[in-house]
């Protein structure tokens, strides 16, 4: 497939692009924007497998999970979802941390379920300073932190955010050992000093190329191929 071709799709890739890898300070009503002529208006893209890739990308993307939260339910207005439309697509549930209500023309609205404890947002939010401050009189090997999909300890949560400071003060001040899982979460998180010190000693494990490819982590899958990283017939015969 030519490079020509693919150009002719660029703003769909990178609308989807984006989809993904959506930061908490951009801004909604642009992105929205950009949904609704790119994807819904010039290629026809299905309103409710748009809601489903917007699900999904929580996932791979959970410190963003409010900006999408927003986003569900401006397309739910637009397009007038109903709660039992959408309670349809998810039939198995939507997501531990969204609810489901309607409003009073039965649209469907969704809230943010997520209890975040201190801890918790200190880690998403990288804050070094108040890591420390809060370790005091406490072990980092009784934190656990949970999401919808994970359940994660000190330094595969600081792997999963992207948490760079309090990933490198805990192997290097606490001594931590850096393990597959955390390979796995930091492809998710997409800190490249994190990837970088996680593949340091490692081989790339299988499970990290498949988050790769789910969380649309393009640069790591690039990467890794330009520095002859990986081997695909390792893959293909199912080692990992």
């Amino acid at each position: 497939m030519s490079y020509e071709y693919l150009n002719k799709y660029d703003d769909f890739i990178n609308t989807y692009d984006m989809l993904y890898h959506l930061q908490p300070n951009h801004s909604i009503d642009e992105f929205f924007q950009q949904i609704q002529t790119i994807l819904i208006e010039k290629y026809k893209v299905q309103v409710d497998q748009i809601i489903r890739n917007l699900v999904n990308a929580c996932k791979w993307n959970y410190r963003s999970i409010d900006s999408y939260i927003k986003i569900l339910n401006m397309l739910f207005t637009k397009y007038s979802q109903k709660t039992q439309d959408i309670k349809k697509i998810f039939r198995f549930g939507i997501n531990n941390d969204m609810k489901y209500k309607s409003n009073d023309d039965e649209i469907c609205v969704i809230e943010s379920d997520a209890n975040y404890d201190e801890i918790d947002l200190i880690i998403m939010n990288d804050q070094i300073d108040k890591f420390k401050e809060f370790l005091i009189g406490k072990s980092p090997e009784d934190i656990k932190i949970y999401t919808s999909d994970f359940s994660l300890d000190v330094l595969e949560a600081c792997a999963y955010f992207g948490s760079v400071n309090i990933f490198i003060y805990l192997i290097s001040e606490l001594k931590y050992q850096i393990t597959y899982e955390c390979q796995q979460f930091a492809v998710i998180g997409r800190n490249t000093d994190i990837i970088n010190e996680c593949i340091k000693n490692q081989y790339i494990h299988n499970q990290s190329l498949e988050y790769a490819i789910l969380s649309h982590n393009n640069d790591f899958i690039e990467d890794i191929i330009r520095k002859n990283l990986i081997d695909f017939k390792f893959f293909k015969d199912g080692h990992s």
